[in-house]
């Protein structure tokens, strides 16, 4: 079955994400809804991927960092669409700073029934060098949560180009 991926920006922000992805099930498509997990809407979908976003992407900005941090976590959001859609949780971690990790492990404390292996770890990076240094001190950390570790491909690819 033809696949149709609704992504952004953050897609869910709009009103007609319901009559896109009906249309798209109307023509018979898998539909895969990428999200930051903040807004909820009722529409067809096969895999809800939510990526909530984590204290270290708060811009250093006057205007939209506080804005940012106000509105990137919803836990409750978060609950009733793991809840109501099939999930992954995919998190962009940087192991060399701060404390990502404890940060995940307390926000599925407020998720509870999350199946480990639907929480995805993918290294913070601009470049293949930092991409794969820090997948690797990745590995363990995953391994010993049953946690999944999932590549940045375009970056990998493509470096940090806007469009890809």
């Amino acid at each position: 079955m033809p696949h149709a991926v609704l992504t952004g920006g953050e897609p869910m922000l709009f009103d007609a994400m319901v009559e896109i992805a009906e249309g798209c099930r109307a023509m018979g498509r898998t539909i895969t809804v990428e999200t930051a997990g903040t807004i909820h809407r009722d529409l067809p979908c096969d895999l809800m991927s939510i990526s909530p976003k984590l204290a270290h992407s708060t811009p250093d900005d006057p205007v939209w960092g506080p804005r940012h941090e106000r509105e990137r976590l919803k836990p409750d959001v978060l609950r009733r669409l793991v809840a109501e859609y099939p999930y992954q949780l995919k998190f962009v971690v940087n192991p060399e700073a701060g404390d990502d990790l404890g940060e995940i492990e307390a926000l599925l404390r407020e998720l509870p029934g999350v199946d480990p292996q639907r929480v995805l770890l993918m290294p913070e990076g601009v470049d293949s060098a930092t991409l794969h240094r820090r997948a690797r001190l990745l590995v363990e950390p995953c391994m010993a949560r049953g946690w999944r570790l999932s590549p940045r491909l375009h970056i990998d690819l493509f470096g940090d180009t806007r469009g890809t």
